[in-house]
């Protein structure tokens, strides 16, 4: 239906719900009209993530560990550091679309970066961010900031390492904008 966009399931969902709270509509036409931007921002606009993915269940993460590492243990950024950055120090690395910044906190702790920089559209990820960093000792070498990342000025060799980790399929070569 509709191009394979739409199906019947979703239009039958889409009417339950619009009949359970009428003031439904208004934000589902409301975000119907928002430009993609604000439509990124606001999906993102969320602090919480709770733990309801596949990826969240322990056994799975000890399958990844395995299958990457070689040791259930061993995590990825753990296996990553150790195999290509344990002969260096103080690299500077770019983090584009770095939600809650929990995966930059988890960079920071190999103890492997003087700096990194992180950008993401949503303002209250990054308020969220910047008050975990502050209570770790390793968040200090972190700079939240909001930005849309086609618009930053990032010099390509300023950086030692750029991480794009579960956002780089958000993002278009084409676009000028999200």
């Amino acid at each position: 239906m509709f191009n394979n966009w739409i199906n019947h399931e979703e239009i039958f969902y889409l009417f339950h719900k619009i009949r359970s709270d009428p003031q439904r509509i208004l934000k589902f036409i409301a975000k119907i009209h928002a430009r993609d931007y604000e439509k990124v921002k606001n999906t993102w606009s969320n602090t919480t993530t709770p733990p309801t993915n596949w990826w969240d269940i322990p056994a799975v993460q000890s399958r990844w560990n395995y299958l990457i590492s070689g040791d259930q243990d061993i995590d990825y950024n753990q296996y990553i550091a150790e195999k290509y950055f344990k002969d260096k120090h103080s690299l500077t690395a770019l983090s584009l679309g770095c939600g809650g910044g929990e995966k930059e906190l988890r960079w920071a702790e190999t103890s492997f970066f003087r700096r990194i920089d992180t950008y993401d559209l949503s303002k209250e990820r990054i308020d969220h961010a910047v008050k975990i960093a502050s209570q770790s000792a390793q968040g200090q070498c972190i700079n939240f900031q909001v930005g849309n990342i086609y618009e930053i000025e990032a010099e390509s060799d300023h950086y030692d390492v750029i991480f794009a980790e579960q956002s780089l399929h958000h993002f278009h070569p084409s676009k000028n904008s999200c």
